[in-house]
């Protein structure tokens, strides 16, 4: 019977491969192969993530979606950078004609919903007596 990793620790394992390898396809047959004999094919998607955030980290990158009514400004855009402990903040933005107004900020570990909607709603449950 074999052991699993657990995912987060197998996708460090396969970046280390890949690094160290000079045959870098037929590295990546090997790992095909192992994630279809160990059952689990069904990781690879996230196992992907898991090897892109580990990259990521590595280079002091943080990628961060926006979601707001409006094009945010420059300002509003550092505010948010400077919430992130990361060297380089990429942000992906995104327009919700939905919102009324404020904006949903969420990274692979964090979502901070600072739309006007919820401000209200919280102050709404924070004076009911």
């Amino acid at each position: 019977m074999s052991t699993s990793l657990p995912r987060k620790e197998l996708a460090q394992a396969l970046l280390d491969i890949v690094a160290s390898s000079s045959d870098a396809p037929k590295v990546i047959d090997q790992i095909a192969a192992y994630l279809v004999t160990e059952g689990r094919a069904a990781e690879l998607d996230a196992l992907l993530r898991d090897m892109e955030d580990i990259q990521l980290a590595k280079n002091g990158l943080q990628e961060v979606q926006t979601t707001s009514a409006q094009t945010l400004s420059a300002d509003v855009k550092r505010a948010i950078e400077s919430l992130f402990d990361a060297e380089h903040v990429r942000l992906h933005e995104s327009i919700d004609d939905q919102l009324v107004g404020g904006v949903r900020v969420r990274s692979k570990d964090t979502v901070m919903d600072l739309s006007i909607r919820t401000q209200l709603n919280r102050l709404k449950h924070s004076v009911k007596v």
